[in-house]
């Protein structure tokens, strides 16, 4: 699954879902459309699509210059294409154009009869502070939800899994879940460094993962991205033994695994 640029031909397709789920909640969405393909000479409307190409899910956003803040127009995963990660993709998505605009805070409004939608923003790390009432629908509440999105925080990384890092071959990191640990949220920049070697690199935070244990996590994640260099996943709990042992790790409730990109 890849995130591109909406084109014509999806539109048909846009066209029919819009009108299936959007609808009954707003009316009329032929302007909506409209503007899809006409705000798209900023390079604002994408798609979630497979390998076959065809969209399965869909994100508008709407820049707005004289604010420090994105607003999320549109996002839909299509019905047949649920519970397959695909807004989680595209959330990722509008936090990538909006750090690259530097914008501090991502906005949407979400209906109160979209249970789901709301369900998934607040999962993610959006707080409401607006309630409209009426403003689309007779009778009906419509929440506007904010997440803040440039947090930088620091974490000191020994010289080899820096090196690993910079050089590619590293793309997960795993820390037990000290109180630190746990306010880093998705879309987070984190400055990794060794004092000593004088290195650093900052990476932005794209997936967060929780387990109950090392052994739990190694169950499920690559073990050649947590830490390259060795053969087994064996061998990794062995090394991560030497600095996060079972107890400790229980008494502060698991690990938390980032998977992330370089900066």
């Amino acid at each position: 699954m890849k995130v591109r640029l909406i084109s014509l031909k999806d539109k048909a397709l846009l066209t029919e879902v819009a009108n299936e789920l959007l609808v009954p909640l707003y009316g009329d969405q032929s302007r909506m459309i409209k503007s899809w393909y006409d705000s798209n000479s900023d390079k604002n409307a994408f798609v979630a699509v497979g390998n076959d190409d065809m969209p399965k899910g869909f994100l508008c956003l709407k820049n707005n210059p004289n604010k420090n803040y994105i607003k999320i127009s549109t996002l839909m995963v299509f019905p047949l294409s649920r519970n397959m990660g695909i807004g989680s993709l595209l959330i990722r998505k509008a936090y990538e154009y909006a750090n690259a605009l530097g914008a501090e805070e991502l906005s949407v409004t979400v209906s109160q009869e979209r249970h789901d939608s709301l369900s998934f923003f607040l999962k993610n790390g959006f707080v409401i502070v607006k309630c409209l009432h009426g403003k689309y629908k007779k009778d009906v509440t419509e929440f506007v939800l904010v997440k803040k999105l440039i947090h930088t925080r620091d974490l000191r990384m020994k010289s080899k899994y820096l090196d690993q890092i910079l050089s590619g071959k590293k793309s997960l990191e795993c820390r037990v879940k000290h109180a630190h640990i746990n306010k880093i949220e998705l879309g987070d920049r984190v400055i990794l460094f060794n004092q000593h070697a004088k290195k650093s690199v900052i990476i932005r935070i794209n997936e967060i993962r929780e387990y109950s244990s090392i052994q739990k996590m190694l169950e499920f994640e690559d073990f050649n991205q947590l830490i390259p260099g060795f053969m087994s996943s064996k061998q990794v709990s062995h090394e991560y033994q030497k600095f996060y042992d079972d107890e400790k790790v229980a008494r502060l409730g698991g690990v938390r695994v980032f998977d992330f990109d370089i900066v």
